[in-house]
């Protein structure tokens, strides 16, 4: 993540600087928008309704939720708060500082009063020709993001009959801005990061991942992991593919990809070739034994092992979706949290690895001795439904806006 330093005093001429400095680190977005700013505006509006229709009737379908179920909600979200808590912030430097963060791209302000949510309009900035396509392709995929965002929040708002008056920050990117000095939120961030975490925003894209239901039994699975995914991720700073990247395998999932090439133990396959530096990149990664078509998840379903590996960033469904199933979890080791990972223990809810023979070793040992692993895949589904379900997410939202707006009113 960008690392941003609060300045002493912020001036408007700052912001040019904070943008042209920031805007080379953001991770590449190939995938993730259209150039065609009609095409955006009819994505826009249909995610912004897919929003609401997972939120409707949702007073009439929630159970309610016990006192020891919402005490570890609340704690998810003092994980997050209690750091902030008791700091010395003048209100003015804060909204200031934000202001300062608000040309960048990725950073949206928001203005809550009482159960009115509103995204305050982006400042018009300067870019330079050769990055305007790159620019406005990122806002595209942004300004999805935050529209989401902002129906949630009024839902939220409105179920738990809150009535606020604040001011907070959105960090909408991947990876995005990362902040010691005032409290910015973001839906994942690096281990020790102090931003706060919201759910992410697949939960509001894919409908509270109700369409995702495994039918398969873990007995009537095959013995095998699986992972389907494109060609996103890096180490050491390198998230664009080129010839060093690929030469040294510091990119992950195409290190693990070659790794299981010839496996019956492995399906993995890389599915997309993206971030690519050139069209011969571009064309070698296609061109591997390991590129092959989509597997949707209906065809994962038929494996005992689901693999979880980090992309640009931790992997915000595979994981719910994963927890949800009738498989097991396989999570290699990673950087990057999700507000509800302090709550998932390995060897329970997951297994944890950090390399390609720790995973054939979960899979050889499934194959010796088969039902070594039913009880992670059980765990992870109890997990689920304790924690991931709309109306468990939604109340961990409304804890953590209680709590900020504790924060925010306590500012001099």
């Amino acid at each position: 993540m960008a690392a941003v330093a609060a300045p002493s005093r912020v001036s408007a001429k700052h912001h040019s600087l904070l943008h042209l400095s920031l805007i080379g680190n953001l991770a590449s977005s190939d995938a993730q928008a259209s150039e065609s700013s009609m095409f955006h505006h009819l994505r826009r509006i249909a995610l912004g309704q897919w929003a609401r229709f997972g939120l409707m009737d949702f007073a009439s379908s929630q159970e309610r939720l016990d006192e020891e179920a919402m005490r570890d909600i609340d704690e998810l979200a003092w994980n997050q708060t209690s750091v902030w808590m008791g700091r010395k912030i003048d209100r003015s430097w804060l909204l200031e500082f934000f202001d300062f963060l608000h040309p960048h791209p990725c950073l949206y302000i928001i203005k809550i009063e009482g159960n009115t949510v509103t995204v305050v309009d982006k400042p018009a900035v300067a870019i330079p020709p050769s990055e305007q396509q790159h620019y406005q392709r990122l806002r595209r995929s942004y300004s999805e993001r935050i529209h989401c965002y902002r129906i949630f929040l009024e839902k939220v708002i409105e179920r738990s009959k809150l009535d606020l008056h604040l001011t907070l920050a959105m960090n909408m990117d991947d990876i995005g801005l990362d902040c010691e000095t005032a409290p910015l939120f973001a839906f994942q961030k690096r281990t020790g990061s102090l931003n706060l975490l919201l759910p992410d925003v697949h939960f509001l894209y894919s409908n509270w991942y109700w369409g995702s239901r495994d039918v398969v039994s873990y007995e009537e699975k095959k013995i095998a992991a699986c992972f389907a995914g494109s060609s996103t991720g890096g180490s050491n700073g390198f998230y664009r593919l080129n010839e060093e990247v690929i030469g040294q395998s510091l990119n992950p999932r195409l290190r693990a990809a070659a790794h299981f090439a010839r496996s019956d133990l492995v399906d993995f396959r890389i599915t997309k070739a993206v971030q690519c530096e050139s069209p011969d990149i571009r064309a070698w990664v296609e061109a591997q034994s390991f590129f092959a078509k989509p597997m949707g998840y209906r065809e994962q379903f038929q494996n005992r092992f689901l693999i979880s590996m980090d992309g640009n960033g931790a992997a915000w469904s595979r994981y719910a979706i994963g927890l949800k199933s009738n498989s097991a979890i396989i999570k290699y080791d990673s950087p990057f949290v999700l507000y509800y990972f302090s709550k998932l223990e390995a060897g329970r809810e997951f297994l944890s690895v950090s390399s390609e023979v720790e995973v054939e070793r979960i899979v050889e040992r499934e194959r010796a001795y088969p039902g070594s692993y039913r009880e992670v895949a059980e765990s992870g589904q109890r997990f689920f439904s304790r924690y991931l379900r709309r109306d468990r997410v939604m109340a961990y939202m409304a804890a953590l806006l209680r709590q900020y707006a504790e924060f925010y009113a306590s500012l001099s």
